[in-house]
């Protein structure tokens, strides 16, 4: 089962669905998703990062004194002008996908692809 965000709308509505989906799916079968870490632009900071040789000894906290992440959108609210009046565009964008992305920039190289790191 995947669900993607957002997740009911406050700490009480996200429970009522947690329980409710938990009720016909397993933990384990069930995923929680935003759509922006699919993302082709996304998907390409792991590979830049992690897979180039140039990149990967030098991006790390020992080399990398500041970051500074920049939303610059040439776009206006067109479509999702129904979608930012439910969610708000800084639960949307910033809570979600700059933070997303922030995270992506910042983690330290995973141990490996399992749970746990094992």
């Amino acid at each position: 089962m995947i669900v993607e965000k957002p997740f009911g709308y406050s700490l009480e509505t996200a429970k009522a669905l947690n329980n409710g989906i938990q009720n016909y799916f397993k933990e384990s079968r069930i995923y929680r998703i935003d759509h922006y870490l699919g993302k082709e632009t996304v998907q390409n900071v792991l590979v830049t990062r992690f897979a180039n040789s140039i990149f990967e000894p030098l991006w790390n906290r020992n080399y990398i004194k500041h970051i500074e992440i920049t939303n610059a959108e040439s776009v206006g609210v067109e479509k999702r002008g129904g979608y930012y009046d439910k969610s708000g565009a800084l639960r949307d964008m910033f809570q979600n996908h700059l933070l997303q992305i922030v995270s992506l920039i910042v983690m330290e190289p995973p141990i490996g692809d399992k749970p746990g790191g094992n």
